[in-house]
């Protein structure tokens, strides 16, 4: 099998090319042991960016395609409203320096002081016993109130909410990269086919089990078996081959690069390794099927979306004048 599928077909790679590669790896198992190795860097763990400790997919080859017209990356983190009362606000600054310092054999003291001083004399402290009782009435005569309906009810105040925005989270990234591949001759058609192919079959589970994992007698592929005839025969089941159908493996991995050459492209992004979430793939982009002589279609889009699998860091993003690709 060839080293690479390319679209243009052959495309020559120089080192003023700009293009986009895909290299599909075995995934691996991110709680897996390593030889009972339990002092791992939990860091390096969940934010390894390269494909160092990831193992390429033997017998596949890379993907090498044209730069498409909607290269873009998205960063998105969680900022929350929280309302805090005044009795919250101060047990919170009773409890900022206990954590800071951890000395939490004063913690409960501390604590339950600031609750007493500040509790007592606030009207909130008898609103909310007044609340709770109407609340439990019996068969819910009282009806349903809160704090604030009956300090506003009873003496037109209410609490200050105390509105502070507060850090919630952040997540994994998503892209989506878009081709529209027409071929220009017969040996093009047939390496637009095989990149398709590639693509669904390194992004679905596989039957049978990882090398290196122990699960019992496996069965023997057979001629009764109904097995896909679209793919490469190097990574296509065969008669005899040996699967074990009571699992499946997980899907692979892929890396995708922006190249200039053969280095990273100093000025798009650079992403972590990626899982294939969907993709689409569309015969007729003109909105009429049509095809040449020997069946392939004059065009096809192909639409895929990605996954990051690990998250980025604000530490990791190159914001001097490096010449580094950035995240």
């Amino acid at each position: 099998m060839a080293s690479r599928l390319t679209y243009p077909y052959n495309e020559v790679y120089d080192k003023f090319t700009d293009y986009v590669m895909l290299t599909f790896y075995e995934y691996r198992p991110p709680f897996a042991s390593e030889g009972g190795n339990a002092d791992r860097s939990t860091v390096a763990y969940y934010n390894n960016s390269g494909s160092k400790e990831y193992e390429a997919v033997k017998g596949l080859p890379n993907i090498l395609l044209y730069m498409p017209e909607d290269i873009t990356t998205g960063y998105g983190v969680q900022w929350a409203d929280k309302s805090f009362t005044n009795t919250a606000t101060q047990l919170l600054r009773t409890a900022g320096p206990i954590l800071k310092t951890g000395d939490f054999g004063t913690a409960a003291t501390s604590l339950g002081e600031t609750l007493k001083s500040t509790a007592g004399r606030l009207p909130s402290a008898v609103a909310s016993l007044v609340a709770a009782g109407i609340n439990n009435l019996p068969g819910g005569v009282g009806g349903s109130v809160d704090l604030n309906d009956v300090l506003g009810g009873a003496t037109g105040i209410v609490l200050n909410p105390n509105y502070e925005l507060l850090f919630g989270g952040f997540g994994l990234r998503e892209f989506n990269l878009n081709f529209k591949m027409a071929p220009r001759r017969k040996e093009e058609a047939e390496e637009i086919k095989k990149i398709t192919q590639l693509i669904r079959y390194a992004m679905l589970p596989k039957y049978g089990k990882p090398k290196d994992l122990d699960l019992g007698a496996d069965a023997t592929v057979s001629d009764q078996d109904n097995l896909p005839d679209d793919l490469p025969d190097e990574i296509t089941l065969k008669k005899g081959d040996k699967v074990n159908d009571n699992y499946i493996s997980v899907p692979y991995l892929c890396r995708v690069k922006f190249m200039k050459g053969g280095v990273d492209h100093p000025y798009l992004p650079k992403y972590k390794m990626c899982v294939v979430n969907s993709m689409d793939i569309g015969y007729t982009p003109d909105g009429v099927f049509n095809t040449y002589d020997d069946g392939s279609p004059v065009a096809t889009t192909m639409s895929i979306s990605f996954s990051e699998t690990k998250l980025v860091f604000g530490d990791e993003i190159k914001w001097d004048n490096t010449k580094s690709a950035q995240y």
